[in-house]
């Protein structure tokens, strides 16, 4: 067997290129080919040759030989043969690719499907694992809530006790005893909340609030602790132009939830608490975006269009590869240090669903070491509902 590149041989090359049929009864004296190719075919006892070319748009694909061992005069209906083989071999060999292709595009089809459907399966499996964690908490917060609040009262009785008081030592225990349990209570009314909003059963009472001075005495709960913390709690929550329609309690638990957060990971510096009117737009923020510097609102009697709650703090930080998950329920950030362990990591979870029952939305950014600073922004008035669900004026209602 002999091997030739027809390269090596420009001048057929180009005779092949152009679709011309060649035809060589004597090879030894067939001009396109050079020396050395002769001697090839010879060397293997080839003394005749001929041959169609494949080309398809412009593009020389391959060419179909036949050969014989003597000097040989090839007519015109071998070489016909020769030319209708070729064709069908070409169009034997695109069905072949065609069918090849088609296979493994119903391959890819059928391997698209079936990621479709695990992922459908996974997505399912996780919503039932998650339905049955909440479901779990919630009625495991329902049995932990009775005996704290019946253990509550009594401690707090003797506490407060002024008839026979107690030791030092005795008061010490009994308040390390208080404070644990008004946390655990406060887990599990946290607990308890989430699982209503899953369930549909939160239900939001919105009523015209002065947020402003709601916020900072909100805010001034914590003061006392801060300072023994050796924090500094800064307040900032000038008058607003107008009341801005929320529900008090739901309000309460997303203020007291990030001031909490804050606390629980700052160690030393700042804790800051803002609320500003804003320009319309603020509540488009993406999550984990940079802060942005929004005009004021007008001046009064105008409406303010946006509020903006601002809570910020100057204590460990959280990653940037922990943002995104940071609102996920029962969710917790891997290795944060904080003053305390208990957590069931859907209290930021909560705060977006009060958020959310605002028409609002919250997002975050923070650097490790230098600190976080959550930011929430509600509309002045609550999203439509049926006026049974609202503290409104009449005037209101008439606008649904």
């Amino acid at each position: 067997m002999a091997f030739h590149d027809i390269s090596d041989i420009p001048e057929f090359t180009n005779f092949l290129r152009a679709g011309n049929v060649f035809n060589a009864p004597d090879i030894s004296t067939f001009r396109l080919f050079n020396r050395r190719v002769g001697e090839q075919y010879n060397a293997i006892g080839l003394q005749s040759i001929v041959g169609v070319p494949l080309v398809k748009n412009g593009r020389l694909i391959a060419f179909l030989l036949m050969a014989d061992t003597s000097i040989h005069e090839w007519s015109d209906d071998a070489i016909a043969l020769l030319e209708d083989v070729a064709e069908r071999t070409w169009a034997a060999l695109e069905r072949a690719r065609a069918e090849a292709a088609l296979r493994e595009s119903e391959i890819g089809r059928v391997r698209e499907q079936s990621a479709r459907e695990q992922e459908r399966q996974r997505a399912e499996a996780l919503a039932e694992l998650d339905h049955a964690k909440t479901l779990f908490f919630s009625n495991v917060s329902h049995e932990f809530r009775t005996p704290l609040t019946l253990s509550l009262a009594p401690l707090q009785d003797a506490l407060s006790d002024s008839v026979n008081p107690l030791t030092s030592s005795q008061r010490e225990r009994l308040e390390l005893a208080h404070r644990n349990s008004l946390r655990l209570l406060k887990l599990v009314n946290t607990l308890l909340d989430f699982s209503r909003i899953e369930a549909d059963r939160l239900k939001a009472n919105y009523e015209p609030t002065d947020l402003s001075s709601y916020t900072a005495e909100l805010a001034s709960v914590f003061r006392s602790a801060m300072e023994n913390a050796n924090l500094q709690l800064v307040i900032d929550c000038p008058p607003l132009p107008n009341p801005i329609y929320v529900d008090r309690e739901m309000w309460e638990k997303i203020v007291l939830n990030l001031l909490s957060n804050a606390f629980k990971f700052t160690f030393e510096g700042i804790i800051s608490v803002s609320l500003k009117p804003v320009q319309e737009g603020a509540g488009s923020r993406e999550q984990g975006a940079g802060e942005k510097n929004f005009p004021p609102c007008p001046p009064h009697p105008a409406p303010c269009l946006f509020v903006e709650l601002i809570v910020s703090d100057t204590g460990v930080g959280i990653s940037a590869s922990e943002l995104p998950h940071l609102f996920e329920r029962f969710y917790q950030v891997r290795g944060a240090k904080g003053r305390s362990y208990e957590g069931s990591g859907i209290g930021l979870s909560l705060v977006q669903e009060l958020v959310k029952r605002h028409g609002g939305a919250i997002a975050v950014t923070s650097a490790v070491g230098q600190g976080t600073t959550f930011t929430v922004t509600i509309p002045p008035e609550p999203p439509i509902y049926p006026p049974t669900k609202l503290r409104l004026p009449l005037h209101w209602y008439r606008r649904l």
